[in-house]
């Protein structure tokens, strides 16, 4: 686990905004690792993203996205099938509900 104030000071040592991109959290086991430890329970991609706008809260100049809208499902390849914040028809996940609040500021 990385400290809690590794981004920030990670920003003041970079000279330059810091950027986040290509975020996301399966929510589904990933068809070509269905064991794998990296999915969870809907709940724990919701605390990842509250506990990531958190750490990076201070850094000025910060801005962070998630890698998907929609699941991409079998198009998106196994490693992209399930991380979206909505379903591909639409239906939001939980983790929506975190990133939304966050972005409406």
């Amino acid at each position: 686990m990385i400290p809690d104030d590794y981004y920030l000071e990670t920003a003041k040592h970079a000279g330059a905004p810091i950027g986040f991109t290509e975020l996301s959290w399966p929510s589904q086991p990933l068809s070509n690792a269905p064991d794998s430890k990296y999915v969870g329970p809907t709940e724990e991609r919701a605390s990842f993203a509250a506990h990531l706008l958190e750490l990076t809260a201070d850094v000025v100049g910060a801005f962070a996205l998630w890698s998907f809208q929609h699941d991409l499902g079998e198009l998106g390849g196994t490693a992209f099938d399930s991380v979206s914040l909505r379903l591909n028809y639409g239906t939001p996940k939980p983790v929506l509900t975190v990133w939304g609040a966050a972005s409406a500021h």
